[in-house]
């Protein structure tokens, strides 16, 4: 019997015919098995050990290898039901190592059709190859759009746990880093330029509106939300804000700087703190009268901001 040769029985029915062909299979209307095998046919390399598929017709077959170690696929892949990982990897479990991200790289609806009527979620990643200053801008992790009435929105949610019983001398919600040079190199930053957004920061927190937008009566904004909340016995060091330096020394703690309206007052006390540490409303003896005072430690030494009402 020739080599190729297909053999079927009138009883089994269902089944997928293969065929066998030395060295890799050839496509088109005067490619491999021409005429006789259908879309969806199996052929096997006995030569290379390779399985393919006519992915086409049968006058004109396209012979797709099935990969044996890994899946490679080009184009689009439409699933259903849920995508289960197993076994150790030797790079990434997703790897877009060698992707062109033009688009978003996984995502959920878009900015002006959202995937249902309250959120969508997209995680973005674009890339440029050229130097155009203003590609960062597009550079979002974690893009978040809300819409509808009493929407939550949350851009990024991170919340890291130890319920250890050993100990753990570090718990991080978050690390951010922003390193000139981090392999060594002489890197530069350069100059404002005028530009208020430039410069080097671990971190930029910002609350935006347009002017057509509204913010309600007893609502609040603020660029950063710190919150303490340790409902435990705390008898080491705690703090809203821990501050460190080291290397050169920095022109100031805090720097301010407007380019609109400034602020109305530097710090406000409302009712709930009007009667709690750190405002105290007598004690602190001036030579011009008891006032108010600001608590403040500097070295084991206490000492007294006055407040003078104005």
């Amino acid at each position: 019997m020739a080599l190729g040769t297909q053999i079927e029985s009138p009883n089994v029915v269902g089944l997928r015919r293969s065929w066998r062909n030395a060295g890799d299979p050839v496509d088109g209307t005067s490619g491999t098995k021409v005429g006789v095998a259908d879309p969806g046919d199996i052929l096997i390399d006995i030569t290379n050990k390779k399985i393919y598929v006519n992915t086409n017709t049968q006058a004109s077959p396209t012979w797709s290898q099935i990969p044996t170690a890994g899946v490679a696929f080009t184009g689009d892949i439409t699933m259903t039901g849920d995508l289960d990982f197993s076994g150790a990897n030797t790079t990434h479990a997703i790897n877009f190592d060698a992707a062109t991200l033009s688009k978003t790289l996984i995502g959920a609806g878009s900015y002006s059709s959202p995937m249902d009527q309250s959120c969508t979620t997209g995680l973005a990643g674009f890339t440029s190859t050229s130097d155009d200053a203003d590609c960062w801008r597009y550079s979002a992790g974690l893009y978040i759009k809300g819409t509808g009435s009493g929407t939550k929105v949350l851009g990024l949610g991170l919340q890291s746990e130890y319920n250890g019983l050993v100990g753990a001398d570090r718990l991080f919600g978050m690390n951010s880093i922003a390193y000139l040079g981090g392999g060594g190199e002489a890197a530069k930053l350069l100059t404002l330029g005028g530009d208020g957004t430039a410069g080097m920061y671990a971190g930029w927190f910002k609350v935006t509106a347009p002017v057509a937008a509204v913010v309600d009566s007893g609502s609040r904004v603020a660029a950063l939300w710190i919150d303490n909340q340790m409902n435990c016995v705390c008898s080491g060091e705690e703090y809203s804000v821990f501050l460190t330096t080291g290397g050169s020394k920095p022109d100031a703690v805090f720097g301010l700087e407007t380019t609109s309206s400034g602020w109305s007052q530097l710090f406000y006390f409302d009712e709930t703190m009007a009667a709690a540490e750190p405002f105290v409303a007598t004690g602190c003896s001036v030579t011009e009268a008891t006032v108010p005072y600001l608590k403040v430690l500097v070295n084991a030494t206490q000492y007294g901001i006055p407040l003078i009402a104005i």
